[in-house]
């Protein structure tokens, strides 16, 4: 009777090899899922300071000290976590030009223009043809001291990818 309670718990090599296949299928699935859900927190996160960026041009509204720091606590996160992103970049650029336009400080203003730009610059370099983040680039170094150069660059590729109207 043991006998032939072993033979039926007996596995065969392609048993085997089977159920390693399908725990290696089961973590590449856990590992896709959580990738997933990092990536869909990370758009929440920027959906969320982007929507808030967009009213601080309303005239009717100027949000508090909290919330500004909020956003900008949010954005360095985003960043922390892919330093490169193009959108996250070009966002972080905006909030730097939105504290040097509420700054008092000419010499704050004027670094956070700077920053503005260079973030900007940074967002550029993976996108190189993407006329708005151009125009943007324009809005920002017209705003700096020595933004001459790269102002006339913006412009130039600004003026590049337009289209054509016949």
């Amino acid at each position: 009777m043991v006998s032939s309670e072993l033979a039926a718990v007996t596995t065969t090599p392609a048993t085997v090899l089977s159920r390693l296949m399908l725990v290696v299928v089961l973590m590449l699935t856990l590992l896709l899922v959580a990738q997933g859900c990092r990536l869909f927190q990370q758009d929440l996160a920027f959906t969320a300071a982007e929507t808030e960026l967009s009213f601080w041009g309303s005239e009717s509204y100027h949000p508090r000290e909290p919330t500004i720091k909020r956003a900008g606590q949010t954005i360095e996160s985003l960043l922390q976590q892919a330093p490169q992103h193009a959108s996250y970049l070009e966002l972080q650029a905006y909030y730097l030009s939105w504290l040097g336009y509420w700054s008092e400080d000419v010499e704050l203003r004027l670094r956070f223009n700077d920053q503005a730009v260079q973030t900007q610059y940074r967002a550029l370099q993976a996108r190189p043809a993407d006329r708005q983040a151009w125009l943007k680039m324009v809005e920002y170094s017209a705003r700096t001291v020595d933004g001459e150069t790269l102002l006339a660059e913006a412009q130039g590729r600004a003026n590049a990818l337009s289209p054509v109207l016949n």
